[in-house]
């Protein structure tokens, strides 16, 4: 727990301090990490015996455990749709935090003033009221993951009809976050909870250990996810002005099978290279069949007989094509290869390295170094001038 709570603080340091990484979502996905690791540093303070109960209740708890979850739904909110401002209504679900601070701080106030012989029945107050803060906090986040969830099937809904060149998030790792996130809240904090009034001593160690993991992953994979899909606009962008002045820069046909000449193939080409549709990803055989109002098998001869190549190597083809125009480009250089690769119109990284070797012997990864390598030997150092 303890080495989780110091790779929390760092994690959240290391990040808020890189410009990168600047925006109204990660903000959020920080500010989950840090108020989820102070409630972490707190358990641990009071279950580890560095101050005795009554010290740890009456001087430094700080009621956090509602806190976390309203971050994550607004990490949630500003990933998927950013163009969406978090307004005032949103903004009470701070109430429940604000409103137990409240009465912790007017606890600890009346601890100072109030005479030693009265203040256990004020701790049993207290404790009562932690008690509902606990069961609080478990159905309140309960709530906000599902309504997380409702967000992720809303984006993907949305996303389905939206532009089909590009193509969205995927999501499979926020939707087993939160499925993770639900069967700890759901089923072990509210038994532990349970447990726990029943002075039966349970350990919590399960639901801290459980929560951190998921939490702490939650962070490095949604700042990765960031930087992919930060990559990916400004990619984007680079090609947008590159196409706007010729569609179909870039991409080369493959001479040795030049098809011959057929009105449908003017169309076809025109359909796939000049409006791009090579880049979506979800691009078929039958989907462009049913563009050209042609027949699926007469579509399917014009490949294997007429241009001599198969559908799918005709369309990773242009794919690996467009996704060399961004390694060949210097302004490139740091961005991750799965970017790239989901500009490109691939659909994954490994779709994306084994078309990339088919096309050219090697992997992107092998293709970017032999290219930086020539960059430098065009370009000798100083030291080598010398």
């Amino acid at each position: 727990m303890l080495v989780g709570i110091i790779q929390g603080l760092i994690f959240v340091l290391a990040v808020s301090t890189s410009k990168k990484y600047q925006s109204e979502s990660t903000t959020y996905l920080l500010m989950m990490i840090l108020a989820f690791t102070v409630n972490n540093l707190e358990y641990f303070i009071n279950d580890s015996q560095l101050v005795s109960v009554r010290f740890f209740f009456d001087y430094l708890y700080i009621p956090v455990a509602s806190l976390s979850a309203v971050f994550f739904y607004f990490y949630v909110r500003q990933l998927l749709f950013p163009e969406k401002r978090i307004t005032k209504k949103l903004r009470l679900l701070y109430l429940p935090f604000l409103l137990f601070l409240i009465a912790s701080i007017i606890f600890k106030c009346l601890m100072a003033i109030v005479p030693s012989g009265n203040q256990d029945q004020l701790r049993e107050f207290f404790w009562d009221l932690y008690l509902f803060q606990e069961f609080f906090s478990w159905a309140f986040s309960v709530v906000l993951i599902v309504r997380s969830y409702i967000l992720v099937r809303k984006y993907e809904q949305t996303t389905a009809k939206a532009d089909h060149l590009h193509s969205p998030m995927h999501l499979r790792w926020l939707k087993a976050t939160i499925s993770i996130l639900a069967f700890f809240l759901c089923v072990v904090w509210v038994a532990l909870t349970i447990l726990d009034m029943m002075e039966l001593e349970p350990s919590y160690y399960i639901l801290w250990i459980g929560m951190a993991i998921t939490v702490y992953w939650l962070g490095h994979i949604g700042i990765y996810k960031f930087g992919i899909a930060r990559e990916r606009e400004e990619i984007r962008e680079y090609a947008t002005h590159i196409n706007d002045e010729n569609p179909t820069a870039g991409i080369q046909q493959n001479k040795k099978n030049a098809p011959p000449k057929n009105k449908n193939i003017d169309l076809l080409q025109h359909f796939i290279i000049v409006e791009k549709n090579f880049l979506d990803n979800n691009l078929t055989l039958e989907k462009t069949a049913d563009a050209l109002n042609l027949n699926k098998s007469y579509l399917s001869r014009i490949f294997n007989q007429e241009m001599t190549i198969g559908f799918s190597d005709y369309i990773n083809q242009l794919r690996v094509e467009e996704a060399k125009k961004y390694l060949h480009n210097p302004d490139f250089e740091n961005y991750t290869l799965v970017a790239i690769g989901l500009e490109a119109g691939f659909n994954s990284k490994t779709t994306f390295n084994n078309a990339f070797k088919k096309f050219t012997g090697k992997t992107p990864s092998e293709y970017k170094k032999e290219l930086h390598k020539k960059t430098q030997s065009a370009f000798p150092s100083k030291m080598q001038i010398r």
